[in-house]
C-alpha cells in the first residue's frame, strides 16, 4: 500500500480540495438528474463504457505508468522500466495497450541511438489526474 506522509497543513489543503471536488460532482449529478431522464438502456450503456475503462486502468502497472508520465511529462521506455522496476515485455505490452487506448502517445526519435518518448495524450492527462484523489483516499484510509 502506498504511504502518503503529507504535513499536516498540506494534508488539510488537500482534504479540503478533495471535499470540494466530491462536492461538486455530486451537485452536477443531482442537476443532470433533475433536468433529464436517464433510462435504463443509457445507465446500462454508460457502465458499460465505465467498465472498460476501469478494466484497462486497473491492470497492473497501467497507473503507476500514467502516474510516472504526468509526474515528469515525458519519459523514455529504460526510464520507465528503470523508475517502476517492471520487465521490457511487460511494459511494452502496457504501452502498446495505453498507445491504443488514446491515453498515450509514443514519439521515436531515430538517434542515434534510436530512442522512444512516452508522453500523456491530453485524454491521458485527465484520466491521471483524475486518479490522483481517488489513490490518495485509498491510501489514505
Amino acid at each position: 500500500m502506498i504511504s502518503l506522509r503529507l504535513a499536516d497543513e498540506l494534508r488539510e489543503i488537500v482534504e479540503a480540495r478533495l471535499e470540494h471536488t466530491v462536492r461538486g460532482i455530486e451537485e452536477t449529478l443531482r442537476v443532470i438528474l433533475s433536468r433529464q431522464e436517464i433510462s435504463r438502456e443509457e445507465l446500462v450503456e454508460a457502465l458499460d463504457r465505465l467498465q472498460s475503462a476501469f478494466s484497462l486502468l486497473s491492470q497492473r502497472w497501467v497507473l503507476p505508468i500514467l502516474l510516472v508520465l504526468l509526474l515528469s511529462g515525458q519519459a523514455r521506455f529504460g526510464e520507465l522500466r528503470r523508475t517502476l522496476g517492471v520487465g521490457s515485455r511487460v511494459l511494452t505490452d502496457k504501452l502498446k495497450a495505453l498507445e491504443s487506448a488514446g491515453l498515450v502517445k509514443r514519439k521515436v526519435d531515430p538517434g542515434p541511438p534510436v530512442a522512444s518518448w512516452y508522453s500523456l495524450t491530453p485524454r491521458g492527462r485527465e484520466l491521471a489526474l483524475l486518479s490522483v484523489p481517488l489513490l490518495y483516499r485509498a491510501a489514505s484510509d
